[in-house]
C-alpha cells in the first residue's frame, strides 16, 4: 500500500480533513481507485467526497435559514408500532 503525503492531495478545500492518498476502495461507492485518507479512518474517492461535502453544506444552510425549534430527543425517536 502506497500512501502519499498531504502535499500531493489535489483537493485543496478539504485539506484540513485529508491526511493523504492511496489506491484502494472508496468506503461509499466501493470502486478501487485513488482515494483520500480522511480523519477518523474514512477513505473516500474525490467524487464521493465532493458529493458528501455538497450535501453537508446544503444541510448546514437549511439549518441556518430555518427558525430555531425546541426539538426534544423524542422528536427523533422511531414511532412505536
Amino acid at each position: 500500500m502506497t500512501v502519499y503525503k498531504k502535499e500531493n492531495t489535489p483537493v485543496a478545500s478539504q485539506e484540513s480533513y485529508c491526511i493523504g492518498t492511496k489506491i484502494g476502495k472508496c468506503d461509499i461507492c466501493r470502486v478501487t481507485k485513488k482515494t483520500l485518507l480522511l480523519r477518523y479512518g474514512f477513505t473516500l474517492c474525490e467524487d464521493c467526497l465532493s458529493i458528501c461535502t455538497m450535501i453537508l453544506e446544503q444541510l448546514q444552510l437549511e439549518e441556518e435559514s430555518s427558525p430555531r425549534q425546541n426539538k426534544s430527543p423524542q422528536a427523533y425517536a422511531k414511532p412505536s408500532i
